[in-house]
Formats: C-alpha cells, sequence, structure tokens
C-alpha cells in the first residue's frame, strides 16, 4: 500500500472535526493534579483532550473541569480499573477496586452535560471478546447516548489474548461504518514498532477499500516518534499521559530532571519544573499538530524539525511496512 494513500487528513463527521488530532489525556493513574494547577494548565488545553469517567465517579476530577478543550473524548475507566487491579495484585492485597461496570459507565455518562460549544466523544466500554460481541454491545451503548460522536475501542478476542486480531477486524471492516472513530491501544496492535505499523496500514488499507474514512485512533501513545510513524502508516488520532510524565524537547520525551537541565530549568523546584515541563508540552503537541496538517498537504517531511537520523529510521520503518502491505 501507497503511504500517501494512508496519510491524509480526515474528519470525525458527526462533529465536523479535523484530524490529525494530538489529545492530551488526564488519568489518576498518573497523578491527581491539584486544583491550583489544574487552573493554570486549562488555558493552554485548546483543541483536544481525554478524560476517564471513573476518575469522573471517584470525584478526582470534576464534570466542570473537564469542558476545557474543542472536543473532549470521555474514556470508559477501565484502564484506571486494570491499573489498580494489577497495583494490588503486585502488593499481594485482596482488595477490589470500587466497582466498576457498563451500568455504571453509562450513568456517568447520562449526568454529563458538555456545553454547546464543546465537541465531546464517547469512547466504548472496552472489553475482551469476540469481535462482533464487542460491536454489538458498543453499538447498543452507544444508541443510548446519541448527542456523542461514537469511538469503537476495538480490543483482543479474549483474555488470554493481548493483541488485537487485526485479520478479523479486516474482514470485519463494514462493521465499523457505523462508528465514527475506530480505536486500538498501541500497544494491543503488535510486539514490535514495524508490526504496528504494519497493522495499522492493514487496517487503512480495508478502510478505504470500502471508501470509508474513518478516523483510526491509537490510544495509549503521546511520544513525537511513534506519532509520526503511526501517522505515516494511516492513523489519525493519539492520545496518552506521556506529556505528564516526560518533557518535550528537541522532538523527544526527556525524564523531568533531565529536562529542567536541559532547559536551564534547574534551579527551580520540582513542582514549578512540573508545571512549566506541562505548559511547554500542551504547546509543543499543538505545533506538532499544526506541522502533521501541514504534511497531509505538501508530503514534506522536513516540516517536522526532527533530526535527520531519526527522519530517516522513520522512513525506513514506515516504508518497509507499506512493502509488507500489498
Amino acid at each position: 500500500m501507497m503511504l500517501r494513500e494512508a496519510c491524509k487528513s480526515r474528519r470525525i463527521s458527526k462533529i465536523d472535526a479535523q484530524t490529525p488530532l494530538l489529545v492530551p489525556s488526564f488519568s489518576s493513574v498518573v497523578c491527581d493534579i491539584p486544583s491550583e494547577m489544574y487552573a493554570k494548565l486549562k488555558d493552554h488545553i485548546a483543541d483536544a483532550s481525554l478524560f476517564s469517567a471513573y476518575d469522573l465517579l471517584l470525584g478526582k476530577v470534576t464534570q466542570e473541569d473537564i469542558w476545557v478543550s474543542d472536543v473532549v473524548f470521555i474514556d470508559s475507566g477501565n484502564y484506571e480499573i486494570q491499573h489498580i487491579k494489577n497495583a494490588l495484585k503486585q502488593i499481594g492485597m485482596t482488595r477490589k477496586p470500587r466497582e466498576w461496570t457498563l451500568e455504571i459507565y453509562s450513568s456517568i455518562v447520562d449526568s454529563l452535560r458538555p456545553p454547546s460549544f464543546t465537541k465531546a466523544i464517547l469512547v466504548s466500554y472496552d472489553m475482551k471478546k469476540v469481535l462482533s460481541k464487542q460491536i454489538s454491545s458498543a453499538s447498543s451503548f452507544f444508541a443510548r447516548h446519541k448527542q456523542f460522536a461514537t469511538c469503537f475501542l476495538c480490543k483482543p478476542c479474549d483474555e488470554s489474548s493481548t493483541k488485537v486480531d487485526v485479520k478479523s477486524l479486516v474482514e470485519n471492516v463494514a462493521s465499523i461504518d457505523q462508528f465514527d472513530v475506530l480505536g486500538l491501544t498501541e500497544k494491543e496492535l503488535g510486539n514490535s514498532l514495524l508490526s504496528r505499523c504494519t497493522n495499522i496500514l492493514e487496517i487503512r488499507k480495508a478502510l478505504n477499500s470500502r471508501g470509508s474514512t474513518i478516523p483510526i485512533h491509537v490510544f495509549g501513545c503521546l511520544d513525537p516518534v511513534s506519532i509520526i510513524s503511526y501517522f505515516f502508516c494511516g492513523a489519525d488520532i493519539f492520545d496518552g499521559t506521556l506529556w505528564l510524565k516526560y518533557g518535550f524537547h528537541n522532538n523527544a520525551a526527556f525524564y523531568l530532571n533531565n529536562y529542567a537541565l536541559l532547559t536551564g530549568k534547574w534551579m527551580s523546584t520540582d513542582a514549578g519544573v512540573l508545571v512549566i515541563s506541562w505548559i511547554l508540552n500542551l504547546e509543543y503537541l499543538r505545533k506538532l499538530m499544526s506541522y502533521m496538517r501541514r504534511y497531509t498537504q505538501d508530503q514534506d517531511g522536513k516540516v517536522f524539525g526532527f533530526d535527520p537520523k531519526i527522519m530517516e529510521q522513520i522512513t525506513d520503518l514506515t516504508s518497509t511496512a507499506a512493502s509488507c502491505v500489498r
């Protein structure tokens, strides 16, 4: 498959939102942001954001505080649930996290009141089961919440699987037409950069064969190098919490202590560096998104300003993936 056919600007049809779209995510798994820090961030989250419905249930974030961007994704919260379960298991505790079910998620969604100027997208309640049942469950769930645009998050087909069944997804891609966005988590797309790029291309090829322009959303991916690699292969939307953990500098993500040193902020307090890095990370993501949109027009990789050696590797990676997709 030609990369030029895969890497294009698309739209989330129901809300008429343009892609590519970079989505900084908020999650209590990473940190509970104090209200005074969050107040400083609000003005810098203009384009898109993602919040967990489970965090809304726990009061980690208020409903009034989530409508901070033009596009807002509401995630099911199963990421937080799984993280809590894994953490408890590691320390040998049998205590369970607060109950969380599809019905509770639905009730949280029912309570949401998006402002008229916000374009809200609802993510399906993700669970591992055969693809047809995933699609059926998501379809029924979205039918109860028609005021939202829809993102179907495709998961592995059974509890023992760690990867999405791409072959099954490609064979049943016609069933995806009913949704506004197709979501896949980065870790479940493959066990290498090459396999993930190849699988994204396979999915995009299947969508293109039907004339479908549905955007592909890669969950859990917000580092610049991976973003551009998957973007070249036909992915459109990227979200993650990396921007809360690391500082972006020269198109790479650095541990915050290293970031403070590299940016000359080593005299600032850790809390000060944290807030500064968050704000600058948000500004960087907006610039990167702008460069990506420009790239869809002229296909000139120089716009990203990557080190030539890095850009060469990205080009080799994506070209190799394209050669695997006939």
